[in-house]
């Protein structure tokens, strides 16, 4: 058990607790922090585990219907026998839910009803996303960070056997399917209700350029936006500027990215060609650009030609990758630009642009933000902002004709300059209340810093994009579980000391919880996160089994060292192991006649009076040394 919401009964029974009252809950109506803690080895990690597969056997099943375009194939995790219960409140009425997993038998119960019952082998109900999202607020979205470089190797899980999930209730058992693979490979539009950070390839690496690539993306709109509020985001920092350099070329390898390499040359003249093709009527360019009513623009422009070239990359992209525009697939995807749009396949593509246009979701960002510039960008009227060189936002939104919008992280985010701008973030250090001269660069912050920021913008990203969907015929998950494993990692006490409070002020002042509610569970090492949680959300374990009726300090607002005692199960004291060793010795060389080599009179006095830091053992040793019968007041003038 997490928290008392739930109790077990005599019977073995999980319900709910009556005795439980909302008020109770220490961190306000919408927000639940949890968390795990134990010595290396008691399972932790483990707990968490068995919920991203319980969560992975439900959404194979669930979605083995749905195409998922960009996304891995899901595996079905055979021999699973475990229950997930979690508590549905809506303020108005409390239900208990359970996503049971009983070997090949999977289903969503609500109340003890089944909601969602499924079978791997033999037919089912087939559920369409319509089905689904009629019942999807009885479901969570989970968003995992853990950056832990021993974490999710894909090759740790290989020995657990697993089903290759076909539609029509085929299933059959391979060898060799990684099932934590397929979850870092999801590009489905938050279809399947996880998503686990940051991405790690199928042997478990990080790469750390692509993370400090994607978190600078992320960043952009959140960093304005506590700008235009005057909130402060990062203790010690301010941001000073968003600069930005045009990297025109990258559109062309977009397209080029989709083919093999002998096709490369013959790619980028098609694309290099980009101005002529929007102009030939009937092509896939020519109906898109149009169909957005940007048919009157100025092609031979380098930079606009580019802009649309990668608008219609993203349009037809859009139909390959996400479930939710399945119906409109073109088997060639972007590559069809430069080709002639049949009368049968017309009529599909007009209508998904028009859905698209309508589309306020995260999968169509940046469409709009490349629309928004090509409606809005006159090189005539740009001023000294050049934008095929180097500029900072502010004179992005003047050569555009704006002024910065200090509402919420939606508005801003259609502001930012399409992806074919590159960003560099660049931060006033504040001390003392002043910003140094020289700026910083996201680059040159320490590694806790930027940890901080990847956590932070990793969490509000998915969280942005999960409730950007409003669509009432697609997913639209209200109910979010944040989960941070090793959290610490990186951090300085400080930071840590002060972790649960930020993530609760960002949650707050981005409004993001505004419109869902939000389940932390954190596993920690660290005393001074479980000093902000009250005993009752706390689960301890030891060697794999919950002592948490042991604990009598409660550790919320409570001494560190109690709290280390207690929570962290240090049973021999606090004092790092070479020193209570060396001190050990020392007494013992001290109380004994024993020779010890390491020890004489001269280097046990010098020891005491040099060395040991706390005063109490210091006095001790003092006490022990004058027993031995050497004068202090004479060797010390002590």
């Amino acid at each position: 058990m997490f928290n008392k919401r739930c109790c077990i009964t005599a019977d073995k029974r999980i319900v709910l607790n009556t005795d439980y009252k909302s008020e109770y809950n220490v961190y306000g109506s919408k927000i639940c922090i949890n968390t795990i803690v134990g010595m290396n080895g008691s399972g932790k990690s483990s707990i968490l585990e068995m919920i991203y597969r319980i969560i992975n056997n439900f959404s194979s099943l669930l979605v083995r219907d749905t195409r998922r375009g960009a996304a891995y194939p899901l595996f079905f995790i055979d021999g699973l026998w475990a229950s997930l219960y979690y508590v549905i409140d809506n303020g108005v009425k409390t239900q208990l839910a359970c996503i049971s997993c009983q070997g090949h038998d999977v289903s969503l119960d609500i109340d003890g009803e089944k909601v969602f019952p499924f079978y791997l082998h033999g037919a089912a109900r087939t559920w369409s996303q319509s089905d689904i999202a009629e019942h999807w607020d009885k479901l969570f979205y989970t968003i995992v960070t853990n950056y832990s470089v021993q974490s999710f190797i894909s090759t740790d899980f290989e020995n657990e056997e697993c089903f290759k999930i076909g539609g029509k209730g085929k299933a059959q058992l391979k060898e060799g399917n990684q099932w934590m693979s397929s979850l870092f490979n999801k590009n489905d539009g938050y279809l399947v209700p996880i998503v686990l950070n940051p991405y790690r390839d199928n042997k478990g690496n990080m790469n750390a350029e692509v993370e400090r690539r994607l978190t600078t993306n992320r960043l952009l709109s959140i960093l304005i936006f506590f700008k235009e509020h005057k909130i402060e985001f990062i203790e010690g920092y301010k941001l000073q500027d968003i600069r930005y350099e045009c990297d025109i070329n990258s559109v062309v390898d977009k397209y080029v990215g989709s083919v093999n390499e002998d096709l490369e040359d013959s790619i980028k003249l098609r694309v290099w060609g980009f101005s002529k093709v929007v102009k030939r009527q009937g092509t896939y360019a020519f109906e898109i650009i149009k169909r957005f009513g940007l048919q009157g623009l100025n092609y031979s422009n380098n930079l606009i030609e580019r802009a649309a070239a990668y608008l219609v990359y993203k349009v037809l992209s859009v139909a390959r990758n996400y479930p939710t525009y399945s119906s409109f697939e073109i088997s060639k995807g972007p590559l069809l630009f430069d080709e002639q749009v049949s009368p049968q396949d017309k009529n599909r593509l007009l209508e998904m642009v028009d859905n698209i246009i309508k589309d306020r979701s995260h999968i169509t960002l940046k469409i709009r933000q490349t629309r928004r510039f090509l409606q809005r960008y006159n090189p005539d009227k740009c001023g000294n902002v050049d934008l095929l060189g180097s500029f900072s936002f502010y004179e992005y939104q003047k050569a555009l004709g704006d002024s910065v919008n200090a509402g919420g992280l939606t508005t801003i985010m259609e502001q930012i300059p399409p992806s074919f701008f590159v960003p560099t973030i660049l931060f006033d250090k504040i001390e003392k209340g002043e910003a140094l001269k020289q700026a910083v660069p996201i680059t040159k912050m320490s590694s806790g810093e930027r940890q901080f920021l990847y956590n932070f913008s990793t969490i509000i990203y998915h969280m942005r994009n999960l409730l950007s969907i409003q669509d009432s015929r697609r997913v639209r998950y209200r109910a979010i579980h944040l989960v941070f494993d090793e959290v610490e990692i990186c951090f300085h006490p400080e930071y840590q000391r002060k972790f649960v409070n930020s993530l609760l002020s960002v949650l707050k002042k981005t409004r993001l919880i505004t419109n869902c509610s939000v389940q932390i569970t954190i596993a920690t090492h660290s005393p001074f996160i479980l000093s902000d949680v009250p005993q009752d959300n706390i689960l301890y374990l030891e060697d794999g089994h919950d002592v948490s009726s042991r604990m009598t300090v409660n550790p919320f607002g409570a001494n560190i060292n109690d709290v280390l005692q207690q929570s962290f199960f240090l049973e021999n004291g606090f004092v790092g192991e070479f020193a209570q060793n060396k001190i050990n010795s020392l007494v013992n060389y001290l109380k004994t006649e024993i020779n010890i080599d390491e020890w004489s009179p001269e280097s046990a006095k010098y020891f005491i009076e040099n060395v040991v830091g706390e005063p109490i053992i210091k006095n001790l040793l003092r006490e022990l040394l004058t027993d031995k019968g050497w004068s202090y007041e004479k060797d010390f003038n002590y």
